[in-house]
């Protein structure tokens, strides 16, 4: 009796095993699907917004009675060809610290022509505010952005705008270095922007 008892639950705990096994192909499955599912809703809210940013750029240009030629828009809502550098610099108006990024290159972007501005430039801010105020625990900061598709031009301009700072004795100099922050191209950080910043920007 002891042994057919035995017996059965060998059986019994066999065949849940291979339930087991048979259910995990099954969960596996289910995990990619959702997975899937979310990467799609996460696409399609990117595009959305993209849509929506380009549909109030044409509303803005418009209502200036510009024409809707690629040059004139305010944005360019894609990647193309060219590269341009940038830096910036961070503050709180009125405090003795100021942060100044190394240069950074920018690929897949390029200055908008006629204008020579600097697409999606508040972006740029906003990443070197969420840095400068998230991590380096600094409140109130006032971006300034440096940009030209000319290396040479933009390291000049840095090296000013360092000497104008260092002799302002009241002021103290902070580098941030590529080791610590890099800005990205912004259409790889859409959906995670804020609107919401203060920023004081530089052309050359």
């Amino acid at each position: 009796m002891v042994f057919i008892l035995l017996f059965s639950l060998f059986f019994f705990s066999v065949g849940m095993q291979a339930q087991s096994t048979d259910e995990k192909p099954a969960m596996m499955t289910d995990l990619i699907k959702t997975q899937k599912e979310a990467q799609a809703k996460k696409d399609l809210e990117n595009s959305r917004k993209i849509q929506k940013q380009k549909q109030k750029a044409e509303k803005e240009a418009e209502r200036r009675g510009g024409k809707k030629s690629k040059a004139s828009e305010p944005f360019i809502m894609e990647k193309t060809a060219g590269k341009v550098y940038v830096f910036g610099v961070s503050q709180s108006l009125g405090g003795d610290l100021v942060y100044i990024t190394e240069i950074c290159t920018i690929d897949s972007i390029a200055l908008q022509k006629k204008t020579n501005f600097l697409p999606f430039r508040s972006s740029f801010s906003v990443q070197l505010q969420r840095y400068t105020e998230g991590v380096l625990g600094q409140s109130n900061q006032t971006v300034s952005i440096f940009f030209s598709d000319k290396m040479d031009k933009l390291t000049k301009t840095l090296k000013d705008v360092k000497k104008r700072y260092l002799a302002n004795d009241n002021k103290t100099v902070n580098t941030i270095t590529h080791d610590d922050f890099y800005f990205i191209h912004p259409l790889d950080m859409i959906g995670n922007t804020s609107e919401t910043e203060q920023t004081a920007e530089g052309s050359l």
